[in-house]
Protein backbone atom coordinates (compact mmCIF):
# COMPACT_ATOMS: atom_id res chain seq x y z
CA UNK A 1 0.00 0.00 0.00
CA UNK A 2 1.24 3.20 -1.07
CA UNK A 3 2.30 6.24 1.50
CA UNK A 4 -0.91 8.18 -0.10
CA UNK A 5 -3.15 5.63 0.23
CA UNK A 6 -2.60 4.44 3.67
CA UNK A 7 -2.94 8.01 4.83
CA UNK A 8 -5.94 8.11 2.84
CA UNK A 9 -7.41 5.00 4.48
CA UNK A 10 -6.40 6.43 8.40
CA UNK A 11 -7.79 10.03 7.50
CA UNK A 12 -11.70 8.05 6.50
CA UNK A 13 -11.44 5.94 9.59
CA UNK A 14 -14.20 6.11 11.75
CA UNK A 15 -11.87 7.83 14.33
CA UNK A 16 -9.72 9.96 12.29
CA UNK A 17 -11.73 11.85 9.80
CA UNK A 18 -11.02 15.69 9.87
CA UNK A 19 -12.81 18.46 8.38
CA UNK A 20 -10.55 20.07 5.40
CA UNK A 21 -12.08 23.26 6.07
CA UNK A 22 -14.77 24.71 8.46
CA UNK A 23 -15.66 27.90 10.24
CA UNK A 24 -17.91 29.29 13.47
CA UNK A 25 -20.01 32.97 12.08
CA UNK A 26 -21.23 33.28 14.92
CA UNK A 27 -17.94 33.51 16.62
CA UNK A 28 -16.39 36.03 14.79
CA UNK A 29 -17.19 39.37 12.67
CA UNK A 30 -14.37 39.25 10.18
CA UNK A 31 -14.93 36.75 6.86
CA UNK A 32 -12.63 34.16 6.55
CA UNK A 33 -10.27 34.47 3.62
CA UNK A 34 -11.85 31.84 1.39
CA UNK A 35 -15.08 33.64 1.82
CA UNK A 36 -15.41 36.68 -1.07
CA UNK A 37 -18.46 39.10 -0.24
CA UNK A 38 -20.13 41.65 -2.41
CA UNK A 39 -23.41 44.22 -2.16
CA UNK A 40 -24.13 47.00 -4.20
CA UNK A 41 -25.43 49.75 -1.70
CA UNK A 42 -26.19 49.54 2.55
CA UNK A 43 -28.51 47.64 4.49
CA UNK A 44 -29.36 47.79 8.03
CA UNK A 45 -27.97 44.93 10.42
CA UNK A 46 -28.18 44.36 14.62
CA UNK A 47 -24.34 44.82 16.08
CA UNK A 48 -22.80 43.42 18.97
CA UNK A 49 -24.82 45.63 20.98
CA UNK A 50 -28.42 44.60 19.97
CA UNK A 51 -28.71 47.95 18.42
CA UNK A 52 -29.89 49.02 14.81
CA UNK A 53 -27.68 50.18 12.62
CA UNK A 54 -25.90 49.97 9.14
CA UNK A 55 -24.20 47.24 8.20
CA UNK A 56 -19.99 48.31 7.85
CA UNK A 57 -19.36 50.52 5.09
CA UNK A 58 -17.41 53.30 3.84
CA UNK A 59 -19.05 55.52 1.10
CA UNK A 60 -15.73 57.51 0.14
CA UNK A 61 -13.91 56.84 -2.78
CA UNK A 62 -10.72 57.14 -3.36
CA UNK A 63 -10.44 57.54 0.66
CA UNK A 64 -7.01 57.13 0.35
CA UNK A 65 -5.67 57.92 -2.89
CA UNK A 66 -5.27 61.56 -2.25
CA UNK A 67 -3.60 62.78 -5.60
CA UNK A 68 -6.98 61.35 -7.35
CA UNK A 69 -8.63 64.01 -9.16
CA UNK A 70 -11.91 63.69 -6.98
CA UNK A 71 -9.84 65.47 -4.82
CA UNK A 72 -9.95 69.27 -4.92
CA UNK A 73 -6.37 70.95 -4.42
CA UNK A 74 -6.07 74.32 -3.90
CA UNK A 75 -2.56 76.38 -2.79
CA UNK A 76 -1.20 72.65 -2.08
CA UNK A 77 1.21 70.73 -2.91
CA UNK A 78 1.34 66.46 -2.33
CA UNK A 79 4.03 63.73 -1.61
CA UNK A 80 2.70 60.18 -1.51
CA UNK A 81 4.37 57.13 -0.19
CA UNK A 82 5.10 58.47 3.59
CA UNK A 83 4.88 56.29 6.39
CA UNK A 84 1.17 55.74 7.78
CA UNK A 85 -0.17 54.82 10.95
CA UNK A 86 -0.47 50.90 10.26
CA UNK A 87 3.73 50.93 9.73
CA UNK A 88 3.40 51.17 5.83
CA UNK A 89 3.97 53.83 3.39
CA UNK A 90 0.79 54.85 2.11
CA UNK A 91 0.17 58.35 3.72
CA UNK A 92 0.30 61.59 1.42
CA UNK A 93 1.63 64.91 3.03
CA UNK A 94 -0.17 68.05 2.27
CA UNK A 95 2.32 71.08 2.34
CA UNK A 96 0.52 74.69 2.06
CA UNK A 97 1.65 76.76 -0.67
CA UNK A 98 0.26 79.70 0.49
CA UNK A 99 -1.78 80.77 3.61
CA UNK A 100 -5.14 79.38 3.88
CA UNK A 101 -4.55 76.77 1.43
CA UNK A 102 -6.86 73.75 1.33
CA UNK A 103 -6.88 70.04 0.51
CA UNK A 104 -10.82 68.95 0.09
CA UNK A 105 -12.69 66.18 -1.10
CA UNK A 106 -15.27 67.03 -3.66
CA UNK A 107 -18.86 65.68 -3.91
CA UNK A 108 -17.96 62.62 -5.99
CA UNK A 109 -18.46 59.72 -3.37
CA UNK A 110 -20.23 57.37 -4.42
CA UNK A 111 -24.10 57.95 -4.80
CA UNK A 112 -25.30 61.53 -2.89
CA UNK A 113 -26.95 63.70 -2.04
CA UNK A 114 -27.51 62.10 1.22
CA UNK A 115 -29.84 61.56 3.91
CA UNK A 116 -28.71 60.62 7.47
CA UNK A 117 -26.03 60.62 9.86
CA UNK A 118 -22.84 60.28 8.43
CA UNK A 119 -19.68 59.45 10.38
CA UNK A 120 -16.59 61.22 8.92
CA UNK A 121 -12.93 60.44 10.08
CA UNK A 122 -9.42 61.12 8.29
CA UNK A 123 -5.88 60.18 10.29
CA UNK A 124 -3.56 63.53 10.51
CA UNK A 125 -0.55 63.59 11.74
CA UNK A 126 1.65 67.10 12.30
CA UNK A 127 4.90 67.20 10.66
CA UNK A 128 5.60 71.49 10.59
CA UNK A 129 2.98 73.39 11.83
CA UNK A 130 2.53 76.93 12.83
CA UNK A 131 -0.70 78.19 12.46
CA UNK A 132 -4.09 76.80 12.89
CA UNK A 133 -5.73 73.35 11.09
CA UNK A 134 -9.18 72.61 10.79
CA UNK A 135 -11.19 70.10 9.09
CA UNK A 136 -14.52 71.64 7.55
CA UNK A 137 -17.21 69.24 8.46
CA UNK A 138 -21.11 70.14 7.13
CA UNK A 139 -20.50 73.62 6.93
CA UNK A 140 -18.51 73.88 10.19
CA UNK A 141 -14.90 74.53 10.84
CA UNK A 142 -13.31 72.13 13.44
CA UNK A 143 -10.47 73.33 15.14
CA UNK A 144 -8.24 70.65 15.16
CA UNK A 145 -4.63 70.01 17.01
CA UNK A 146 -2.61 67.34 15.10
CA UNK A 147 0.68 66.35 16.65
CA UNK A 148 3.82 64.10 15.67
CA UNK A 149 1.59 61.14 16.37
CA UNK A 150 -1.08 60.02 13.83
CA UNK A 151 -4.42 60.95 15.15
CA UNK A 152 -7.97 59.92 14.06
CA UNK A 153 -10.44 62.96 13.69
CA UNK A 154 -13.65 62.34 13.52
CA UNK A 155 -17.15 64.23 13.97
CA UNK A 156 -20.76 63.02 13.10
CA UNK A 157 -23.11 65.36 10.46
CA UNK A 158 -26.60 65.10 9.57
CA UNK A 159 -28.09 65.47 6.48
CA UNK A 160 -31.48 65.98 4.97
CA UNK A 161 -29.45 66.18 1.59
CA UNK A 162 -26.04 67.20 0.95
CA UNK A 163 -22.62 65.74 0.08
CA UNK A 164 -21.06 65.13 3.23
CA UNK A 165 -16.95 65.62 3.11
CA UNK A 166 -14.17 66.64 5.22
CA UNK A 167 -11.82 69.83 4.11
CA UNK A 168 -8.44 69.71 5.38
CA UNK A 169 -7.37 73.58 6.17
CA UNK A 170 -3.67 74.94 7.12
CA UNK A 171 -3.61 78.43 7.61
CA UNK A 172 -0.26 79.20 7.15
CA UNK A 173 2.39 78.99 3.83
CA UNK A 174 5.01 75.91 4.57
CA UNK A 175 3.00 74.42 7.35
CA UNK A 176 2.87 70.47 6.58
CA UNK A 177 0.79 67.71 7.56
CA UNK A 178 0.54 64.23 6.62
CA UNK A 179 -3.48 62.37 6.20
CA UNK A 180 -4.35 59.07 6.05
CA UNK A 181 -7.45 57.33 4.83
CA UNK A 182 -10.73 59.48 5.04
CA UNK A 183 -13.67 57.27 5.66
CA UNK A 184 -17.56 58.94 5.08
CA UNK A 185 -20.03 55.91 7.07
CA UNK A 186 -23.96 55.36 7.04
CA UNK A 187 -24.48 55.09 10.98
CA UNK A 188 -27.26 55.52 13.76
CA UNK A 189 -26.55 55.75 17.03
CA UNK A 190 -22.53 55.73 16.60
CA UNK A 191 -20.55 58.91 17.66
CA UNK A 192 -16.54 57.29 17.32
CA UNK A 193 -14.92 55.84 14.39
CA UNK A 194 -15.84 51.88 13.75
CA UNK A 195 -13.49 49.42 12.80
CA UNK A 196 -15.40 47.37 10.12
CA UNK A 197 -15.58 51.36 8.24
CA UNK A 198 -11.82 51.14 7.82
CA UNK A 199 -11.69 49.81 4.43
CA UNK A 200 -9.87 51.74 2.08
CA UNK A 201 -11.57 52.27 -1.20
CA UNK A 202 -10.41 53.08 -5.10
CA UNK A 203 -13.40 53.92 -7.48
CA UNK A 204 -16.65 52.34 -5.91
CA UNK A 205 -17.63 52.12 -2.17
CA UNK A 206 -17.76 49.45 0.14
CA UNK A 207 -20.58 47.58 1.37
CA UNK A 208 -19.25 44.98 4.44
CA UNK A 209 -20.82 41.95 5.40
CA UNK A 210 -23.83 41.79 7.94
CA UNK A 211 -22.55 39.70 11.38
CA UNK A 212 -26.05 40.10 12.99
CA UNK A 213 -26.52 40.12 16.80
CA UNK A 214 -30.37 40.13 17.38
CA UNK A 215 -31.19 40.91 20.89
CA UNK A 216 -27.19 40.96 21.50
CA UNK A 217 -26.80 37.22 20.87
CA UNK A 218 -24.91 36.14 17.60
CA UNK A 219 -26.88 34.39 14.45
CA UNK A 220 -24.13 34.88 12.19
CA UNK A 221 -23.58 35.94 9.21
CA UNK A 222 -26.70 37.31 7.20
CA UNK A 223 -27.44 36.74 3.71
CA UNK A 224 -30.62 38.47 2.02
CA UNK A 225 -31.92 38.83 -1.28
CA UNK A 226 -32.87 42.28 -2.33
CA UNK A 227 -35.98 44.15 -1.10
CA UNK A 228 -37.65 47.07 -2.03
CA UNK A 229 -39.68 48.78 0.81
CA UNK A 230 -42.74 50.61 -1.06
CA UNK A 231 -43.54 52.74 1.99
CA UNK A 232 -42.56 56.51 2.45
CA UNK A 233 -40.84 57.99 5.57
CA UNK A 234 -40.67 54.26 7.44
CA UNK A 235 -39.38 56.30 10.24
CA UNK A 236 -41.94 58.43 10.63
CA UNK A 237 -45.19 57.06 9.32
CA UNK A 238 -48.11 58.89 7.87
CA UNK A 239 -51.07 58.40 5.86
CA UNK A 240 -50.25 57.30 2.11
CA UNK A 241 -51.62 54.87 -0.28
CA UNK A 242 -48.99 52.51 -2.18
CA UNK A 243 -49.30 50.28 -5.50
CA UNK A 244 -49.07 46.90 -5.09
CA UNK A 245 -49.28 44.07 -7.81
CA UNK A 246 -53.11 42.67 -7.46
CA UNK A 247 -52.71 38.73 -6.64
CA UNK A 248 -49.00 38.75 -5.25
CA UNK A 249 -48.28 38.40 -1.68
CA UNK A 250 -46.85 40.89 0.67
CA UNK A 251 -45.73 41.51 3.93
CA UNK A 252 -46.44 44.44 6.15
CA UNK A 253 -44.03 45.12 9.53
CA UNK A 254 -43.02 47.64 11.74
CA UNK A 255 -41.83 47.60 15.91
CA UNK A 256 -43.88 49.22 18.45
CA UNK A 257 -46.90 48.32 20.56
CA UNK A 258 -49.88 51.33 17.68
CA UNK A 259 -51.71 50.01 15.23
CA UNK A 260 -52.06 50.69 11.80
CA UNK A 261 -55.95 50.41 9.85
CA UNK A 262 -55.47 48.99 6.58
CA UNK A 263 -57.66 48.85 3.51
CA UNK A 264 -57.93 48.31 -0.50
CA UNK A 265 -55.52 45.47 -1.52
CA UNK A 266 -55.71 44.26 2.37
CA UNK A 267 -58.35 45.04 5.07
CA UNK A 268 -57.52 44.98 8.49
CA UNK A 269 -55.72 46.49 11.84
CA UNK A 270 -52.36 45.21 12.66
CA UNK A 271 -51.92 45.71 15.89
CA UNK A 272 -47.79 45.55 17.93
CA UNK A 273 -47.00 43.45 19.97
CA UNK A 274 -43.93 45.15 21.66
CA UNK A 275 -42.05 47.83 21.42
CA UNK A 276 -38.54 45.57 20.39
CA UNK A 277 -40.55 42.99 18.28
CA UNK A 278 -41.21 42.86 14.94
CA UNK A 279 -44.99 42.57 14.19
CA UNK A 280 -45.82 41.73 10.41
CA UNK A 281 -48.78 40.61 8.41
CA UNK A 282 -48.33 38.64 5.36
CA UNK A 283 -51.69 39.12 2.54
CA UNK A 284 -52.58 38.34 -1.07
CA UNK A 285 -53.62 41.38 -2.98
CA UNK A 286 -56.77 41.88 -3.78
CA UNK A 287 -56.03 44.90 -5.70
CA UNK A 288 -53.71 47.26 -7.06
CA UNK A 289 -53.89 49.91 -4.62
CA UNK A 290 -52.78 49.51 -0.62
CA UNK A 291 -54.13 52.10 1.72
CA UNK A 292 -52.48 52.55 4.89
CA UNK A 293 -53.99 55.50 7.58
CA UNK A 294 -52.06 57.39 10.17
CA UNK A 295 -50.56 54.83 12.56
CA UNK A 296 -52.32 55.35 16.65
CA UNK A 297 -49.52 54.55 19.08
CA UNK A 298 -46.31 53.81 19.01
CA UNK A 299 -45.30 52.61 15.58
CA UNK A 300 -41.80 52.89 13.78
CA UNK A 301 -39.88 51.53 10.70
CA UNK A 302 -42.48 50.60 8.94
CA UNK A 303 -42.00 48.34 5.82
CA UNK A 304 -43.87 46.78 2.70
CA UNK A 305 -42.29 44.57 0.75
CA UNK A 306 -43.15 42.09 -1.60
CA UNK A 307 -42.49 38.66 -0.45
CA UNK A 308 -43.79 35.67 2.03
CA UNK A 309 -41.91 37.27 5.73
CA UNK A 310 -40.53 40.65 6.71
CA UNK A 311 -36.71 40.93 5.78
CA UNK A 312 -34.29 43.53 7.70
CA UNK A 313 -35.46 47.27 8.24
CA UNK A 314 -35.28 49.25 4.34
CA UNK A 315 -35.00 53.01 5.84
CA UNK A 316 -37.00 55.12 3.40
CA UNK A 317 -37.59 59.02 3.49
CA UNK A 318 -39.71 60.67 0.41
CA UNK A 319 -39.23 57.64 -1.74
CA UNK A 320 -39.11 53.85 -2.12
CA UNK A 321 -35.45 52.29 -1.49
CA UNK A 322 -34.19 48.32 -2.75
CA UNK A 323 -31.62 46.86 -0.62
CA UNK A 324 -29.22 45.45 -2.81
CA UNK A 325 -28.93 41.37 -2.55
CA UNK A 326 -25.56 39.97 0.00
CA UNK A 327 -24.04 37.69 -2.31
CA UNK A 328 -21.33 35.81 -0.52
CA UNK A 329 -18.85 33.55 -2.99
CA UNK A 330 -16.51 31.32 -2.72
CA UNK A 331 -11.89 32.04 -3.34
CA UNK A 332 -9.25 29.56 -3.00
CA UNK A 333 -9.71 27.05 -1.45
CA UNK A 334 -13.33 27.06 -0.61
CA UNK A 335 -13.97 27.01 -4.01
CA UNK A 336 -11.96 23.37 -5.27
CA UNK A 337 -13.52 21.85 -1.49
CA UNK A 338 -16.84 22.81 -2.80
CA UNK A 339 -16.58 21.78 -6.25
CA UNK A 340 -14.79 18.21 -5.55
CA UNK A 341 -15.88 17.48 -1.99
CA UNK A 342 -18.61 17.22 0.56
CA UNK A 343 -19.63 19.93 2.78
CA UNK A 344 -21.97 20.45 5.90
CA UNK A 345 -23.83 23.96 6.48
CA UNK A 346 -25.30 25.10 9.92
CA UNK A 347 -28.19 27.50 8.56
CA UNK A 348 -30.81 29.17 10.63
CA UNK A 349 -33.65 30.77 8.53
CA UNK A 350 -34.83 33.86 7.90
CA UNK A 351 -38.58 33.61 7.55
CA UNK A 352 -39.08 30.49 10.15
CA UNK A 353 -36.22 31.41 12.53
CA UNK A 354 -34.99 27.31 12.02
CA UNK A 355 -31.87 26.33 12.42
CA UNK A 356 -30.67 23.27 10.53
CA UNK A 357 -27.88 21.38 9.27
CA UNK A 358 -27.64 19.68 5.68
CA UNK A 359 -24.75 17.42 3.95
CA UNK A 360 -24.38 19.05 0.64
CA UNK A 361 -22.26 16.62 -1.96
CA UNK A 362 -19.52 17.49 -4.22
CA UNK A 363 -20.92 21.01 -6.66
CA UNK A 364 -24.47 21.52 -4.96
CA UNK A 365 -23.61 23.81 -2.29
CA UNK A 366 -25.03 27.52 -3.91
CA UNK A 367 -25.34 30.11 -1.10
CA UNK A 368 -28.83 30.32 -0.49
CA UNK A 369 -30.17 33.44 0.45
CA UNK A 370 -33.00 34.28 3.15
CA UNK A 371 -30.48 32.83 5.82
CA UNK A 372 -27.86 33.53 8.48
CA UNK A 373 -24.81 30.91 7.64
CA UNK A 374 -23.55 30.06 11.17
CA UNK A 375 -21.07 27.46 10.59
CA UNK A 376 -19.58 24.98 8.28
CA UNK A 377 -17.21 22.03 7.50
CA UNK A 378 -15.82 20.36 4.20
CA UNK A 379 -14.82 16.99 4.78
CA UNK A 380 -12.45 14.83 2.19
CA UNK A 381 -13.33 13.09 -1.18
CA UNK A 382 -15.36 9.85 -0.16
CA UNK A 383 -16.12 10.43 3.12
CA UNK A 384 -19.01 8.10 3.86
CA UNK A 385 -22.24 9.45 4.07
CA UNK A 386 -23.43 7.41 7.31
CA UNK A 387 -20.53 9.75 8.82
CA UNK A 388 -21.50 12.88 7.59
CA UNK A 389 -25.08 11.79 8.78
CA UNK A 390 -24.05 11.75 12.48
CA UNK A 391 -22.48 15.38 12.60
CA UNK A 392 -26.16 17.05 11.36
CA UNK A 393 -26.95 17.92 15.20
CA UNK A 394 -27.08 21.66 15.16
CA UNK A 395 -24.76 23.28 16.98
CA UNK A 396 -22.77 20.01 17.56
CA UNK A 397 -18.65 19.02 16.39
CA UNK A 398 -17.97 18.82 13.28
Amino acid sequence: MSQFAARKRALLSSTGIKPLLQYNFTTSSVLPPWLAFSRAGNAMVYDSTGKLTYAPNNLQTYSNTFTNAQWIKTSVSLTAGVPDPFSGTNATTVTATAGGASAELNGATAGGPYTGAFLIAIWVRARAVTGNVWIYYNGVLNAIAPTGTWQQFYAVSSFSAGYPRPDIILQNNGDQIDVYSATLSAVTYETAPRSGDQVITTSAAYYGPRFDYPGGSADGLLVEGARTNLYLNSAVPALQTITVANSSTYTISFYGTGSIVVSGAYSGTITGSGVNVLTQKTFVAGSTSLSMAAPTGTVINVQVELGSYATYRIITAGSTITRAADVPTSAVPLTAYLAANPSIWELQDEATGTISRAVYTAGTFTFPTGKWYRSMAAYPIGTPTGYLNTKLTVGGPY
